[in-house]
């Protein structure tokens, strides 16, 4: 499992948290996951914050190579409650959809 950060293209100041599940081959190198199908799974509303748990659904898209991506868009709760109060709602409601932009380009 890895978590990392990527910046926002439209606020490069802002930085979207995105937390990706792979299985490596055996022998294989951490950096490996570029080149394989990727499941996105990303939410950012309500303050409802992408909680991660071990879910034996993504088992079987793991064994098979895909790598799985959590993005925890703004408007959710993931990075506390201005993520989702003052930076993704109601009249910044875009910075949601611009996240989510951001999230499915960089996957």
């Amino acid at each position: 499992m890895k978590r990392e950060w990527i910046q926002s293209s439209h606020s490069p100041s802002i930085s979207i948290p995105l937390t990706t599940i792979f299985m490596n081959s055996e022998g294989g190198d951490e950096g490996e996951e570029d080149d394989r199908v990727r499941y996105l799974i990303g939410y950012g509303s309500y303050g409802c914050p992408n909680d991660l748990y071990f879910d034996f659904s993504l088992l079987p898209l793991l064994s098979r190579g895909i790598v799985v991506v959590f993005g925890h868009i703004r408007g959710g709760g993931d990075c506390g409650n201005r993520w989702y109060e003052v930076e993704g709602k109601q009249l910044t409601k875009k910075n949601t959809v611009f996240h989510s932009f951001d999230f499915f380009l960089y996957s």
